[in-house]
């Protein structure tokens, strides 16, 4: 007895509780997460496309692409630890998976970015871990930890039932001239990151008697804006 096979024609709607839920792969073309998959678009020939997470996929909670335009990244939810796949679009194939297992079960990606150079990977998680993993991509190898818990959380907020990680970091972006900086933007603060080989230092911009609401940023050569 044969089975038809089942794939996808057209998804609608996209997921509203990931940072930075559509990016630009071309010109032409937008990406965004919805359910377990990520939708490419062409907005001229108006046609989608898939992406398939893994098997053990329950959720995508980030999605990434690379300055060069090449290769995409999402994080997935699944039943034992979060993971990262990578993807090459040109050949339209997998070609890294990395694997957060010192990471707690109960935390997840909310933030994923490239390096310019495409060499390295940086992962931000939420609670209650809240730290970000700076991977090389090369060999997948995990070479900087770096804490950065939001000043404004605390351990019981998970408690509330309407609680999100999102509510608490918004966004980060990377600027490597004339040295690798790491700026992240949250509920009531302003940090960057100062990364030197094996060791990093920090920055808090943000002012604790007059705390603002940073809602982006972005980096123009060596200057930061944020709004």
């Amino acid at each position: 007895m044969s089975i038809a096979a089942v794939s996808h024609e057209q998804i609608y709607g996209f997921n509203y509780n990931i940072n930075s839920n559509t990016v630009f792969s071309s010109n032409d073309e937008i990406m965004f997460a919805t359910g377990t998959c990520i939708v490419r678009y062409d907005i001229n020939k108006k046609k989608q496309s898939f992406l398939m997470g893994s098997q053990d996929c329950i959720d995508i909670t980030a999605i990434s692409i690379s300055a060069s335009k090449r290769f995409m990244a999402f994080a997935e939810i699944t039943k034992n630890s979060p993971q990262i796949v990578i993807y090459d679009l040109r050949l339209m194939v997998i070609v890294k998976n990395i694997i957060l297992e010192k990471q707690p079960t109960s935390s997840r990606v909310i933030i994923i970015k490239f390096s310019e150079d495409d060499k390295s990977l940086f992962v931000q998680t939420g609670a209650p871990d809240w730290k970000i993993y700076q991977y090389k991509l090369d060999k997948v190898v995990l070479s900087m930890v770096i804490e950065n818990t939001p000043p404004s959380f605390h351990p019981s907020d998970m408690e509330d039932p309407k609680y999100n990680d999102n509510d608490y970091l918004y966004g980060m972006c990377i600027n490597k001239d004339p040295k690798c900086l790491i700026s992240v933007v949250g509920k009531g603060y302003l940090r960057v990151f100062s990364i030197k080989k094996s060791s990093y230092d920090y920055t808090d911009i943000s002012r604790k008697n007059k705390p603002a609401e940073y809602l982006c940023h972005c980096w123009f050569n060596n200057f930061c804006f944020f709004f």
